[in-house]
């Protein structure tokens, strides 16, 4: 009985073992599962990792991809930008090359017109690039900047030269006072321009050869000037007006005499007995003289006071003025007007000129009025 039952009891514990090992191998078959199960997780898990790290690489190398293209897209345009600049400035440079031909070429044209009026044309080199002067050459002044240096060197030297030759001293076989230096403004003659051509057609000639006697001869200013109103048959020439015994044929005396001395009183001794109409340029004091009592003239009176031009060399330094030109050097020590002679009657006259420019002959005591308000002119 007793054997029975520990072998009842040795059969109820190897059960029980036998039951606790099929548990612990169940169990550790759960445990397997358990891993497998993680595992397999971990490697699902792994799997779509790798997949977002491919997509991850792609947007990168097309950003990339898409950088570069852009970077040669930006280099292609910069390329075709300065090929653009460098043809625009091409064709820039084309167009200024071919201005600047042109106005090379008009430059030389003005400048060789300057070159030939040299000499012709009135005023100097100065006066006519002066935009504010009355002899102004607008022409040449625009034209200037594109002329070349060496071309108006040339310009220059000539314009230097005429002045030069201009202001060189005359020599004259009479007795001469410095003070009597003084070559007629050209104005001058322009105010009685229109008297010498009434009295032109007076003698049915053309004005043109209308015969002009200046006796007292300065610089010689006087053919030149009358020269540029149309008037070439001028006689001046440098000999002593009182030694002559026989005087050129003449129309008119048109003169300005010395002041000195007793110039003036013999040229009005000559005037009477030669005839001959006279335009005679003297200082409003001479009408005053005792000599001029009983003279019968009539006054052509400008506007405005006129100038008298010295030429270099023939007045003392301490007696110049400032202010020269090709005219020489300028003055107007007083005022002075025409005296014209009666060849052309008063009534001719006025019918040529305004009112308050004419004064009669008679009108002395209005003369002096007139010019008393001028003084300080």
């Amino acid at each position: 009985m007793m054997s029975d039952a520990v072998e009842h009891v040795k059969e109820g514990e190897e059960a029980r073992d036998g039951t606790q090992t099929v548990a612990a191998s169940d169990q550790c078959k759960d445990d397997v599962g358990a891993e497998n199960v993680s595992s397999t997780k971990a490697g699902g898990a792994g799997g779509d990792g790798g997949k977002e790290e491919t997509k991850l690489t792609g947007r990168k190398r097309k950003r990339r991809r898409q950088n570069k293209q852009n970077k040669k897209n930006m280099a292609a345009r910069l390329k075709e930008i300065k090929q653009a600049e460098e043809a625009e400035a091409k064709e820039e440079k084309k167009i200024a090359s071919e201005e600047e031909e042109e106005n090379e070429d008009v430059g030389l044209k003005v400048l060789q017109e300057a070159l030939e009026q040299i000499g012709k044309k009135k005023g100097t080199l100065s006066d006519w690039l002066n935009e504010k002067h009355r002899f102004c050459w607008n022409e040449l002044r625009a034209a200037w900047p594109k002329i070349p240096k060496k071309n108006k060197r040339r310009l220059i030297q000539k314009d230097k030269d005429l002045v030069k030759e201009s202001h060189v001293m005359a020599e004259h076989p009479f007795m001469t006072e410095s003070d009597d230096h003084c070559e007629t403004d050209p104005k001058a003659y322009g105010d009685i321009v229109c008297a010498l051509k009434r009295l032109a057609a007076k003698l049915k000639k053309p004005f043109k050869d209308l015969a002009i006697y200046d006796p007292y001869f300065c610089n010689g200013a006087v053919v030149k000037n009358l020269a540029s109103h149309g008037f070439r048959n001028v006689y001046n020439k440098n000999e002593d007006f009182y030694a002559m015994k026989e005087y050129p044929p003449h129309d008119v005396v048109v003169t300005n005499p010395p002041y000195s001395s007793d110039h003036v009183e013999r040229l009005l001794q000559f005037v009477e007995k030669n005839k001959k109409p006279a335009f005679l340029l003297m200082p409003k004091y001479i009408h005053e003289k005792p000599f001029f009592s009983g003279k019968r003239f009539t006054f052509v009176v400008p506007s405005k006071r006129y100038v008298y031009w010295t030429p270099k060399g023939l007045r003392p330094k301490e007696k110049r003025q400032n202010h020269a030109s090709t005219l020489g050097i300028r003055t107007s020590p007083f005022i002075s007007f025409w005296y014209v002679t009666q060849g052309l009657p008063y009534k001719e006259l006025r019918g040529l000129y305004k009112k308050n420019t004419l004064c009669n002959y008679l009108n002395y005591d209005d003369l002096s009025a007139k010019f008393d308000k001028r003084d300080d002119e």
